[in-house]
């Protein structure tokens, strides 16, 4: 604590996106000669309002905490009669994450990603067996505060003919 090192907000820190996982059903002739298929999925995009930094377009003094100067937490030192005892103590105008509540996006709150709906491709190799999945790398949920996103693991399952 009295070291007068300065922690680093976590809350600012680029996160990875989350992994997602969906269900594709393809018939059995698609799964022997492969094929591309289309899949619907919820997930969270960067934020094209803020471009995924989570704050206005601002220059950077203008987006700190007034209150802590940016650094998510306050300091207080305190005379005793045994010495000085200094003691920190997250920042309540900003909980913490350093920036300035009146410079956090709007559209996003502050998050850097914002849910929709997209429509992902599948490319389904031919012979594909049930019972495996597909990892469709990058289209997970967006990272937040720019960092990189996760990874869609699709199951396929096949509609098999009557009889073989």
């Amino acid at each position: 604590l009295g070291n007068g090192c300065q922690e680093r907000r976590a809350a600012a820190e680029p996160q990875k996106g989350a992994d997602l996982q969906c269900e594709l059903e393809v018939p059995y002739g698609a799964a022997c000669s492969g094929g591309e298929r289309f899949v619907q999925v919820r997930r969270r995009e960067r934020c094209r309002v803020c471009g995924g930094s989570g704050v206005k377009e601002a220059d950077e003094k203008s987006r700190e905490c007034r209150k802590c100067n940016g650094a998510g937490v306050n300091r207080q030192r305190m005379q005793t009669p045994l010495g000085v005892k200094q003691s920190q103590y997250i920042c309540a105008g900003c909980d913490g994450s350093g920036i300035d509540v009146r410079a956090i996006c709007a559209n996003c709150a502050g998050q850097g990603t914002k849910i929709e709906f997209k429509e992902v491709s599948v490319k389904i190799p031919a012979g594909y067996k049930a019972g495996h999945m597909l990892r469709m790398h990058g289209e997970g949920d967006k990272g937040s505060w720019g960092g990189p996103p996760g990874d869609l693991y699709v199951g396929v399952k096949i509609k098999g003919p009557a009889k073989f």
